[in-house]
């Protein structure tokens, strides 16, 4: 009697829900389509890694000059603290080797016509004086050169300057004895050829940490102030490397390491 019971309970109870899942059905639906949308959204702001303030640019190729107007880049709210983060693939060394390769500086104007063909970085820094900051693959080496224009008053001895991964520990006070401006740079080696990479740098007042892949692999120091300019961003002139760069950012401050590595898995 009691089990004959129990599947009257059981068959009331279904068809109930059954009733239920009839009478509501559109509201259920649209329920369903709600989760659905606020899912995908969820997962999109996850993958989709943005700064405030920041300028984006997806794709690069090397084969394209591209040149962005200074008014579409928002210049750092604090001196020269900011971040430039891209993802880059360098397919060989061999086209225009032993040539100085530009692949990317924000500042002086380039003149198309009067294109600067060059294996001395002299003329570069001649040429090409104001960048804030500037990227170039060397003439012959599997090196990345990283420049800044910079407003030098102090000038120290050799051994004063801190080297390369070395943070200075003091410098000797002495009253201002020169006013010169250079384009100083800092040389990141053993590049990689034919896979695609994250290199990430930051530049916090004189000092720049450069990141690849995510890892710190280099801490530099300007001798002089790092000057920002007025210039427009220029990428792929006047002579370049082969390749392609993607998800370029320009980020009018300084990030954390957590999102440096966040970007580097993008």
């Amino acid at each position: 009697m009691s089990s004959s019971i129990t599947a009257s309970s059981l068959q009331s109870s279904s068809n109930k829900f059954i009733q239920f899942i009839k009478t509501h059905k559109i509201k259920i639906i649209a329920l369903i389509i709600l989760v659905i949308i606020l899912t995908i959204i969820v997962i999109f702001f996850k993958s989709s890694i943005k700064f405030n303030n920041e300028f984006f640019y997806d794709y690069i190729n090397s084969n394209n000059p591209i040149e962005i107007v200074k008014e579409d880049i928002i210049m750092p709210k604090y001196g020269t603290d900011s971040t430039i983060s891209l993802n880059i693939k360098i397919d060989h060394y061999y086209e225009n080797y032993r040539l100085w390769r530009h692949i990317m500086h924000k500042g002086t104007k380039v003149d198309t016509k009067n294109i600067i063909v060059s294996n001395e970085w002299r003329d570069i820094s001649k040429d090409i004086k104001e960048q804030f900051s500037g990227l170039w693959l060397n003439a012959d080496l599997d090196k990345l050169r990283l420049c800044f224009t910079t407003e030098i008053t102090q000038k120290y001895a050799v051994k004063e300057h801190p080297s390369d991964n070395a943070l200075p520990t003091s410098y000797e006070i002495r009253p201002d004895n020169v006013l010169e401006i250079e384009l100083e740079y800092f040389d990141i080696p053993d590049i990689i050829v034919n896979k695609k990479f994250h290199i990430c740098w930051t530049i916090n007042d004189r000092t720049i940490e450069a990141y690849i892949n995510g890892s710190l692999e280099h801490t530099f120091v300007t001798q002089g102030r790092i000057l920002t300019n007025n210039g427009n961003f220029y990428f792929n002139y006047p002579v370049t490397y082969m390749g392609y760069m993607e998800k370029f950012r320009h980020i009018p401050y300084v990030i954390n390491n957590s999102d440096i590595i966040r970007l580097s898995k993008e």
